[in-house]
């Protein structure tokens, strides 16, 4: 493979990759099954050191994220909530509601929080010290699920690719979290990212997966509807 030698010199633990984030920095997780498990872990293992750490993600899936154990050091910002981060946020008030239009993501990240548009419409918009320039500049860092790499160099992103690639765009640090099982998502135009735009590679535990919701049975009244269904397209749009 022509990429393995740069694979190799990226390839890190997870706790030496979220070294590059520093107090008052964004943070923004994949969204769905492209929140980092790996990563998080680490990252909340740092606590101690880390303060003002804004996190971004959407959708919220299992495993429960670490970070939110330690609101002192991370404030966890979730774009649309998912029925774990109402419980996050009922239950323990450890998650925030920032709310946005899915559709307008990939906009918002590539024309309102990557580019000079005024004070508060810029990389630094989304950090607890926007309004503090004696805080120091901040980072945006970047860290999102992937599949493994293929032979050409590319990691997909799955089939939570929506914004993805915009959001990596505008990251000054990229980390990727491979999972062996990731699904792949095809496309041609914004489902993968090249190794050549990431700054750290970390590998998940093989037996780590996507979750899935559980299988729940039909109630009688799902069957009554879907007999009805059935008889319908029968009746209907049956060709003969």
């Amino acid at each position: 493979m022509v990429y393995i030698d740069e694979y190799k010199k990226k390839l890190v633990p997870a706790e030496v990759a979220v070294k590059c984030v520093s107090s008052g920095d964004t943070v923004d997780y994949g969204f769905f099954n492209g929140k980092p498990v790996v990563c998080d872990i680490a990252l909340a293992g740092r606590a101690s050191e880390l303060r003002d750490v804004s996190i971004y993600t959407a959708v919220t899936v299992p495993p429960v994220p670490e970070v939110i154990k330690y609101p002192e050091s991370f404030r966890y910002m979730d774009w649309q909530w998912s029925k774990l981060t109402r419980i996050m946020h009922s239950q323990f008030e450890v998650a925030y509601y920032s709310p946005i239009l899915y559709h307008r993501a990939p906009f918002a990240y590539r024309y309102l929080l990557n580019q000079d548009a005024g004070e508060k419409l810029n990389k630094g918009y989304r950090s607890v010290n926007y309004d503090k320039p004696e805080s120091g500049k901040t980072k945006w860092i970047s860290i999102v699920r992937v599949a493994p790499m293929d032979k050409s160099g590319f990691f997909n992103l799955g089939p939570q690719n929506s914004e993805t690639s915009a959001k990596i765009e505008g990251a000054d640090c990229v980390i990727v979290e491979v999972v062996k099982n990731m699904p792949i998502c095809l496309g041609g135009s914004e489902e993968a990212v090249h190794i050549s735009r990431v700054d750290y590679i970390v590998e998940a535990p093989d037996d780590h997966g996507c979750f899935a919701t559980p299988d729940i049975p039909p109630s009688e009244i799902d069957q009554k509807i879907a007999a009805q269904t059935k008889n319908y397209e029968q009746r209907f749009l049956s060709p003969f």
